[in-house]
């Protein structure tokens, strides 16, 4: 998730954007093969599938069916409508402000998935818990009041961060 908030805030750059979208054309046109796009397009879709079939392989066994197939639903919906606005509004929309709140939302879930993890573990007396009593706990962020949680949150803001420092160095860089 870090790796793809990482793509997705040095995208959010239109010019980083740009040059992305020529080069990946550059290189289809050079090969001239509609066969590489075809195949390029399925395996980034089949990976996406099969990461999404996994995550809910971990969930569904918490999980009443009702619960997990009206999930399914609702984010099909919402895909279908995310899709439709994306298509018929793409040229009118803000691709930058599209790209930060992905990365926004991607990293907001890699805190939370973190958090809920190591939580689960320590539920689980996998790993030990030292609870930190004057730390807030709020459970919908992920946020537990534990050393073992947090220090891995911190490492992760601390990354997401430095990458966002990288980023934006990196786009100063190639807009001279």
């Amino acid at each position: 998730m870090l790796t793809i908030g990482l793509w997705l805030h040095s995208k959010s750059n239109v010019h980083a954007w740009n040059r992305y979208i020529d080069k990946q054309m550059n290189k289809a046109i050079a090969t001239g093969s509609i066969i590489s796009f075809a195949l390029i397009s399925f395996l980034s879709i089949f990976r996406e599938g099969a990461e999404t079939i996994i995550f809910y392989a971990g969930m569904a066994p918490y999980m009443e069916l009702k619960q997990l197939l009206s999930g399914i639903f609702l984010a099909i919906l919402l895909l279908a409508a995310v899709g439709f606005v994306m298509l018929r509004y793409s040229v009118k929309l803000p691709m930058t402000l599209f790209f930060k709140v992905a990365t926004i939302l991607i990293y907001a879930l890699a805190f939370k998935i973190l958090g809920v993890s190591i939580h689960s573990l320590q539920v689980s007396q996998v790993i030990q818990t030292n609870t930190i009593s004057s730390f807030p706990f709020v459970e919908k962020i992920g946020l537990y009041p534990t050393m073992e949680t947090l220090v891995p949150q911190a490492v992760l803001i601390l990354l997401i961060a430095l990458a966002a420092i990288w980023v934006k160095k990196s786009n100063l860089r190639t807009a001279e």
